[in-house]
């Protein structure tokens, strides 16, 4: 029934008109006489019929929809108007919640210092300017104000502060490279994570030339590495006693990164004893180390008796806290180690050159893939010449492997072989010889008088050191038959 009598409470008949078309309700009202009733209901019917009347429901339903499309649209074009260093931000923050594919943490940085120098160039650029053809351009001139971009070494422009009386100097090609890297790939992760409906165009990143601009090119290969001579000024400089100095000689004697020392504590060190307690090798763990993030892995890093003794002078110091105390990071190393070198007159050196050393002293020493299943990824196991490690080679082909990378991941290294190994290629008395020598010349040691009279007091010390080096090398000799593992906790 189309329409039907209602009995209001005050005893009045009223009609009420309902409209059902396809099983659906398009609406009801209410008359005091049936006969407008049943015309506004067949008026209705028929405008249900021909379709132009929309049901409770429908525009009940459209509306919810105009709705999530407005709340849509503000978000995408709040997506487009982030900038760069809030994108940058997300990323950071959601990446820590992922199980696989995480960033680095020096990938991050780079990311997060792209974006900073891309906004103190580009205030008002939002990430919506980098879509497509037009952000390639956008790019190549960041590129330009990258190249005419001047730092001091505290990071900060020409009269930003006190430090900033630095003289500045222009960006280099490999800092440059690093910022266009990090931007780059921000913007994937932009192109990955864009809500729907977004028209973010990446640039294309593999096809510079056609935009206009490129990456710097990649530096060649550093060759540089530490003669006895340099190596020997460094410390006489230092003071090979001190704590600069002895942190110098480890990373030689060694092969460990910077920060896989400076950041050593003591209960990571495990000592090799002779038959009279001599020391004379040792291993350092490493659970936290550049390469972890890859390969999930701690390192066990064998230290020749050279490396370990020195380890162990400052265990002695310390106990199991931080083996080098004394630094307050990195970049505060680096700073000294920059004022040492200018002292010396040393140019073109970096601490790394040391690392780079102590692999090719020992590459003909110990088999190749030994050396990268502990000190990590080596370019040059990957040479297609592979003339260094014959012994190498040879295992890549019978094991099927294209690369020796991968036949590492089947290799035990002999660690007491290569304690032995190391302790054979070490250097540091060669150099501590010639840092005597110095100080036998009278030459004036860098800094104050009192500095030199630390330094000084430093290099006498060594003396007994040496004394018992003959003992340490011959025990080292038979290492295998007649050692005892001890930890010193």
């Amino acid at each position: 029934m189309s329409v039907k009598a209602i009995l209001t409470p005050n005893g009045k008949t009223k009609h009420q008109a309902q409209v059902w078309y396809g099983g659906h309700f398009y609406g009801s009202r209410t008359f005091d006489l049936e006969t407008l009733a049943k015309g506004w209901h067949d008026e209705q019917l028929k405008l249900a019929e021909e379709g132009t009347l929309v049901s409770p429901a429908a525009r009940k339903k459209k509306k919810e929809e105009d709705q999530l499309a407005a709340i849509a649209l503000g978000e995408k074009q709040a997506f487009l108007s982030m900038r760069l260093i809030e994108l940058a931000e997300k990323l950071e923050q959601e990446q820590a919640t992922w199980r696989v594919g995480k960033v680095s943490k020096t990938r991050i940085q780079e990311i997060k210092r792209a974006a900073r120098y891309t906004e103190e160039f580009m205030p008002e650029v939002r990430l919506r300017d980098f879509s497509g053809p037009a952000g390639a351009l956008l790019i190549k001139q960041l590129t330009t104000n990258f190249y005419g971009c001047r730092r001091t070494r505290c990071g900060k422009g020409r009269g930003t502060s006190a430090r900033s009386a630095q003289p500045s100097k222009p960006l280099k090609d490999q800092t440059v490279r690093a910022l266009l890297t990090g931007l780059s790939k921000l913007l994937k992760y932009a192109d990955l994570n864009q809500p729907a409906g977004v028209n973010f165009q990446l640039p294309d990143m593999k096809r510079h030339e056609g935009f206009g601009w490129a990456l710097p090119p990649a530096h060649d290969a550093r060759t540089q590495q530490w003669s006895e001579g340099e190596l020997a000024d460094i410390l006489f400089a230092a003071g090979p006693s001190g704590p600069i100095g002895l942190l110098l000689s480890v990373l030689d004697e060694s092969g460990c990164r910077l920060g896989e020392v400076s950041k050593a504590c003591g209960h990571q060190l495990t000592l090799i004893l002779g038959t009279d307690n001599q020391v004379v090798g040792g291993e350092l763990l490493l659970t936290d180390h550049k390469t972890k993030h890859k390969t999930q892995e701690e390192r066990h890093v064998p230290l020749s008796a050279v490396a370990a003794r020195l380890l162990h002078q400052r265990q002695q110091i310390h106990g199991n806290g931080s083996l080098f105390p004394e630094f307050n990071g990195s970049d505060d190393i680096c700073k000294r180690f920059a004022e040492l070198c200018t002292a010396a007159h040393i140019q073109d050196r970096l601490l790394k050159d040391l690392r780079r050393g102590f692999l090719n002293r020992n590459k003909g020493k110990v088999s190749a893939l030994d050396l990268q299943k502990v000190f990590g990824d080596w370019s040059d196991l990957d040479d297609p010449n592979e003339d260094d490690d014959e012994g190498a080679a040879v295992d890549r082909v019978a094991m099927g492997h294209k690369r020796l990378r991968t036949t590492k991941g089947y290799i035990q290294p002999d660690v007491q072989l290569m304690i032995a190994r190391f302790t054979t290629t070490s250097r540091y008395e060669r150099v501590m010889e010639r840092v005597r020598d110095l100080q036998a010349s009278g030459k004036e040691m860098p800094g104050s008088k009192r500095t030199r009279r630390k330094q000084s007091r430093a290099v006498d010390a060594e003396i007994n050191w040496r004394r018992a080096s003959p003992q340490i090398v011959a025990l080292a000799a038979a290492l295998g038959t007649a050692l005892s593992i001890n930890s010193y906790k």
